[in-house]
C-alpha cells in the first residue's frame, strides 16, 4: 500500500507579500515528460507525478524526483509546489532518529521527516510549500532528494513560480526563509502501539523530554492552529534551525513565547560562526532579538535555557525580517565623500561648518551594532552631505564677490572707509549674509569713486550734464534713435530689461543702449554725446556705468586726447554692468564735450548700454613753472602755469613756450602794443622773420617779441602743455 506525506518547501529569501514580482509560471510542468524519474503522472494527467518504487525498495542517496527550467532570468525566484516522501515497514528508526530526505530548490534545501505507514492527503492549501531560490546560471532545478537510503514513494505538484529581481528589499519579511516557523507543518505516524505529532524543521537537543505540539487557545498569540509546548523538569533545553545561506546584512529574530518566571528561558539567534544573541522570555509577548552578516552565511535561531526547573514553556510564531545592510551603506557612503564632495572641484568654496562637519561625518560611527543605529548614522551622514551640498550656492556666491572685491583693489578716488574687506564663511547663512553685503558695499564703494569722495574738496558737477540718466519710460524701437533733445545719438535708442542695480537696491529701468541697425556688420556707428559748459577750470573725473561685448565700446573727452575702452570685467552692479572713468582738465574755456560710442569697425553682432553719467572736479589744475636759467621737463597736461622770462623793452627778444598764447591773452599779459613776429625763410645770408599782423604765439614755435615796457614774470591759466 502507498503512504505519502505533504511537506513544505521553506522560502530563502524575502516575503512575497512585500517584494513585486513576475508571474513566470508558464515555465513549469506537470506532465510527466517533464520531471526526471517521475514513473506516472499522480491525480490525472497535467496534474502532479510519483514516483514509487515498490512497498519493499527504498529510494538511494540523491535526487529523488525533480524538474529543470532552463532559460531564466538571474536572480530570486519564488518556486511553489506540492512534495510527498512516505515508506512503508522497513526503516522504522528514521522516523525518530533522522531526516532521510529535502525539499530543494538549486541551493535553497530543507530537511524532512519521512513518513511511514501515512494516508494519503488531497490538494488543500494547508499542503502549499513555497521556497525562494537563488539562479545564477539561467537555470532552476527543485523537487525531492535524499541524504540516506529510504523512503519508497513520492510525489510532486507544480502551483506557481515567481521571479523577485536580483537582490533583497530592506526592511523585508523573509520568514519564508525558515523551516515551520509557526509549527503547523506536523504530520502523525504509528508503531505497534500508539499514535505520535511529529513537527518537521527543528532539530530538538534538550535533554528529557523534548517539545510537544498543541492545539489548545493556551498561547493567546500563536499563529495557525499549532504551537510548540512542554512542561519541563530538565537541566537544559534547545530548540533551534540553521537557515539556509543569507545576504549580508540585519536580521530580526522574534517569537511569540511565554515562560513561568524563575527560569532562564532565551530566544536567541547567532549569525554565521558569531556568539549567541538573547533575550529572555517572561510573560506571552513577542520577544525580538536582532543579528548581523558580514557576508553570505547562515542563521541559527531558536529557544533554549539552563539549569531549568518545573515550568512551562510556550512558543510559535517565529519571524524573520531582513532589515538591509545599513553598516555597508554607511561605509559605502562615507566612501565617496572625499573624492565627489571634498576634493570635488565643485565644491572648492564651501567652507565652515558644513565642511567641518562633512569632514567629522566621514569618520562617524553607529552609536550601536543595530541597523536603526546605523539607519540613523546614515541619515546623519546624508544629512552633513545635502547640507553641504546646499551650501555651494551661498559660498560661491560669497568667493565671487571676495574675488570682485580682490579684483577691483584699491581706488584712487573712492573713500577709504566704506572699502569692504573679504570675509570668509563660518556657515551657509552667514556665507549668504556676507554675499548680500559685501555686494551692497562694493557697490557703494565703487560708486563713492565716481562721486571722489575720498578726495577733500571734489565738487559734483554732474547736474551740468544734461540727462546723464536715461529719462525714459519705455523702450524704443529696434532700429530707432533717441531723440530726448539732450543728448546728440547715432543709432543709440532707449531700452530696459536688463539694468543695472546700485548700492541702495535699486534697478535702473531704462538706459541708452545701441539699437540694431549695424548688428550685422562689420562698420559701425553708435554713439551718443554732448557737450558740457561753464565748468571752472581744474581737474575732472567722469564716469558712466556701462557694458558692452568685448573691448568693443569706449569713453571719451572729444578734443584733448583722452579715451578709455570700457571692458566691463567686474560686473558689480548686476546684469553685466561695471563703472569706466576717465580723468581730464577743464581749461579757461570751461567746455568739456562727452562721447560713448562703439568701436567703428569693430565686427559684427557687438553692442553696448550706458547710463549713469557722473561728473566731478577733483582739484585745481597743476602749477608749473617754467625758468629761463633752468631746464625743465615737460609733461603734457594742462596747468596754470608760470613763466619766469626777462624781455628788455623796445628791443627784439627770442621766445618760446609749449602751450598757444591766443591774441588776446598776449596783448593782456605782453601789453596792447605787443610786437610777434615769425620766421619767414632763410639763406645763406641769414634768417628772415616777417611781423604777424595779429600777433598770436603757437606752442613749441620759436619767435620774436618786442614790448614797450620791460618784463620779467608772467601766469597763465588752465593752459594745455
Amino acid at each position: 500500500m502507498k503512504r505519502k506525506l505533504l511537506f513544505t518547501i521553506v522560502a530563502l529569501l524575502c516575503s512575497i507579500s512585500t517584494w513585486a514580482g513576475t508571474d513566470c509560471t508558464s515555465k513549469m510542468s506537470n506532465a510527466k515528460a517533464n520531471w526526471t524519474n517521475a514513473s506516472a503522472s499522480y491525480g490525472g494527467d497535467g496534474v502532479g507525478v510519483e514516483r514509487y518504487n515498490g512497498d519493499t525498495t527504498p529510494f538511494s542517496t540523491g535526487d529523488v524526483l525533480y524538474q529543470t527550467i532552463t532559460g531564466l532570468d538571474n536572480g530570486y525566484y519564488e518556486v511553489s509546489f506540492y512534495a510527498w516522501e512516505n515508506y512503508a515497514d522497513h526503516q522504522t528508526a528514521a522516523i525518530d532518529t533522522g531526516r532521510v530526505a529535502q525539499v530543494f530548490a538549486n541551493s535553497a534545501v530543507e530537511g524532512i521527516y519521512v513518513a511511514k505507514n501515512k494516508g494519503g492527503r488531497g490538494w488543500d492549501a494547508k499542503n502549499t510549500y513555497t521556497l525562494l531560490a537563488q539562479v545564477t546560471d539561467g537555470s532552476l532545478k527543485y523537487g525531492i532528494k535524499n541524504t540516506a537510503s529510504g523512503g519508497n514513494w513520492a510525489v510532486c505538484r507544480a502551483i506557481s513560480l515567481t521571479y523577485r529581481g536580483t537582490s533583497l528589499e530592506k526592511n523585508t519579511n523573509i520568514t519564508s526563509a525558515l523551516a515551520n516557523p509557526s509549527f503547523e507543518n506536523v504530520y502523525e505516524y504509528k508503531n505497534s502501539s500508539n499514535t505520535y505529532t511529529k513537527y518537521a524543521g527543528w532539530t530538538d537537543e534538550t535533554t528529557g523530554d523534548k517539545l510537544d505540539i498543541f492545539s489548545s487557545d493556551a498561547l493567546s498569540g500563536k499563529d495557525g492552529t499549532y504551537f510548540a509546548e512542554r512542561w519541563w523538569n530538565n537541566s537544559t533545553m534547545d530548540i533551534h534551525q540553521t537557515t539556509t545561506t543569507l545576504p549580508a546584512g540585519f536580521y530580526r529574530i522574534t517569537a511569540y513565547a511565554k515562560a513561568e518566571s524563575g527560569n532562564d528561558i532565551k530566544i536567541y539567534a547567532k549569525a554565521g560562526n558569531g556568539d549567541d544573541v538573547t533575550t529572555s522570555v517572561g510573560d506571552a509577548a513577542d520577544y525580538s532579538v536582532e543579528v548581523y552578516l558580514s557576508s553570505a552565511n547562515t542563521i541559527k535561531l531558536g529557544l533554549k535555557g539552563s539549569h531549568v526547573t518545573q515550568t512551562h514553556v510556550a512558543v510559535d510564531n517565529f519571524r524573520l525580517t531582513y532589515l538591509g545592510d545599513p553598516k555597508a551603506e554607511l561605509t559605502t557612503l562615507q566612501g565617496t565623500i572625499e573624492a565627489n564632495y571634498l576634493n570635488n572641484a565643485t565644491y572648492t568654496n564651501v567652507g565652515g561648518s558644513e565642511r567641518t562637519d562633512l569632514i567629522s561625518a566621514n569618520t562617524w560611527v553607529a552609536v550601536s551594532e543595530t541597523a536603526a543605529a546605523y539607519e540613523a548614522a546614515i541619515s546623519s551622514v546624508q544629512a552633513a552631505i545635502d547640507a553641504f551640498v546646499a551650501a555651494k550656492d551661498n559660498y560661491d556666491a560669497l568667493a565671487a564677490i571676495n574675488a570682485k572685491i580682490t579684483a577691483v583693489g584699491t581706488l584712487t578716488y573712492a573713500s577709504s572707509a566704506k572699502k569692504p574687506s573679504t570675509h570668509e564663511g563660518t556657515s551657509s547663512s552667514d556665507a549668504a549674509t556676507y554675499a548680500t553685503s559685501l555686494t551692497t558695499d562694493l557697490r557703494a564703494y565703487v560708486e563713492s569713486n565716481a562721486l571722489a569722495e575720498g578726495v577733500v574738496g571734489a565738487k559734483n558737477y554732474t547736474s551740468y550734464i544734461k540727462e546723464p540718466s536715461c529719462v525714459a519710460t519705455e523702450a524704443g524701437g529696434e532700429n530707432s534713435t533717441y531723440n530726448s533733445g539732450n543728448w546728440t545719438c547715432y543709432d543709440v535708442r532707449a531700452n530696459g530689461g536688463q539694468g543695472y542695480t546700485n548700492a541702495e537696491g535699486t534697478t535702473k529701468g531704462y538706459y541708452f543702449d545701441s539699437n540694431g541697425k549695424f548688428w550685422n556688420q562689420n562698420v559701425w556707428g553708435a554713439s551718443l554725446n554732448q557737450t558740457v559748459s561753464g565748468l571752472p577750470r581744474g581737474k575732472y573725473l567722469l564716469t558712466v556705468t556701462s557694458r558692452s561685448s568685448g573691448d568693443f565700446s569706449y569713453l571719451r573727452i572729444i578734443g584733448n586726447g583722452i579715451f578709455q575702452v570700457v571692458t566691463n570685467p567686474y560686473n558689480v552692479f548686476g546684469n553685466g554692468w561695471d563703472d569706466t572713468s576717465v580723468e581730464f582738465t577743464v581749461g579757461a574755456a570751461g567746455t568739456a564735450t562727452i562721447e560713448f560710442a562703439g568701436n567703428n569697425g569693430g565686427g559684427k553682432y557687438k553692442w553696448f548700454s550706458v547710463d549713469n553719467f557722473r561728473l566731478v572736479r577733483i582739484g585745481d589744475l597743476d602749477a608749473v613753472t617754467l625758468d629761463e636759467g633752468k631746464t625743465a621737463s615737460i609733461v603734457a597736461k594742462t596747468a596754470d602755469v608760470t613763466l619766469n622770462r626777462s624781455i628788455a623793452a623796445d628791443t627784439w627778444s627770442t621766445f618760446v613756450v609749449p602751450f598757444d598764447i591766443d591774441n588776446t591773452t598776449l596783448k593782456d599779459k605782453f601789453g596792447e602794443d605787443v610786437r610777434v613776429s615769425q620766421f619767414s625763410a632763410s639763406d645763406k645770408t641769414g634768417v628772415t622773420f616777417e611781423e604777424m599782423d595779429e600777433p598770436a604765439i603757437t606752442a613749441n614755435t620759436p619767435v620774436l617779441v618786442r614790448v614797450s615796457e620791460a618784463k620779467s614774470s608772467f601766469t597763465f591759466d588752465g593752459v594745455t602743455i
